[in-house]
């Protein structure tokens, strides 16, 4: 396996202006393309918002035997994250050549989970077209088979802070239903008064080291539904209900006391505002329940 940063080469950045206030159709048909596929729907790659002003490089990959997470920790490495849908897009209206360039350019944030392949949105140069396509970026542990001659992501600025990035161990694939999820996962002096800590940043999802791999499923989705509801009174205690009923009985005990393990220390921070503590408090007082 080589080098994280020898997976990708920087070919150049790009100032870039997203216009968060058009519709995903109009983005589209601003991008240049000449033809689009037809699962390439709002529904499969939603509109993220973001900074309007972004400086957007491309990273060539130079090892083809390498999935769509070990580019991500490469770009990572540099203090980068992968573009999402939105900025592709922009990128493809104002630099129509560079895109013209490279058989695919992708971008791997905002991933499509379509019959168990994660797609990002991507251009394909082909001959006299510049076609708009959900494109297979390769798992964990699978190969990048590129049949477009050379393959380039974008990526901008990551807003990870870098405390964040030192304590990470490791960074894995996570799918629910039809998106696939970024997790971060991070060892445990990252938050050690937060015992198997999980939470989400900027679209990924973090957990703690320490958490049972067992377990990493429910407290997962978990958090993902949580923030699917975020502003609706009892989120947090009908995702712990769900999670909870997702659990095998043989492991419910022991799963049960970490939750609270967690959420009891978590209440004692400056973590989390009055709103959110409502919330945990109802988890909590659920889970404690459960375990008499």
């Amino acid at each position: 396996m080589p080098e994280f940063d020898k997976l990708i080469a920087h070919e150049g950045s790009f100032p870039v202006k997203v216009n968060y206030q058009a519709s995903f159709a109009e983005m589209v048909r601003a991008s240049k393309q000449t033809r689009v596929h037809e699962m390439v729907t709002a529904e499969h790659f939603p509109i993220v918002s973001g900074p309007d002003d972004i400086v957007l490089s491309v990273h060539r990959q130079t090892v083809l035997e390498s999935g769509s997470i070990e580019i991500i920790a490469a770009l990572d490495m540099q203090g980068l994250r992968p573009a999402r849908p939105a900025e592709l897009l922009a990128f493809g209206a104002i630099c129509t050549d560079t895109v013209l360039k490279y058989g695919l350019t992708m971008a791997l944030d905002g991933l499509w989970s379509y019959k168990g392949y994660q797609t990002c949105l991507s251009f394909w140069t082909k001959p006299n077209e510049l076609v708009l396509i959900p494109s297979y970026c390769g798992v964990e542990g699978t190969t990048v088979v590129s049949a477009y001659g050379s393959v380039v992501y974008l990526a901008a600025p990551s807003e990870t802070p870098p405390s964040m990035r030192t304590h990470t161990v490791g960074l894995a694939w996570f799918e629910w239903r039809d998106r696939a999820f970024l997790v971060r996962r991070l060892d445990k002096a990252f938050a050690p008064s937060l015992p198997c800590f999980i939470g989400m940043h900027n679209g990924s999802l973090l957990i703690s080291d320490e958490m049972p791999q067992r377990f990493h499923k429910f407290a997962l989705i978990h958090e993902i539904t949580c923030n699917a509801r975020l502003g609706q009174a009892g989120r947090c205690l009908e995702a712990t209900q769900e999670e909870i009923a997702m659990v095998p009985p043989p492991w419910r005990d022991e799963y049960i006391a970490l939750r609270i393990g967690f959420y009891d220390p978590l209440l004692k921070t400056a973590l989390v505002n009055d709103e959110l503590k409502s919330e945990i408090k109802a988890s909590l007082e659920y889970l404690r329940r459960l375990s008499f």
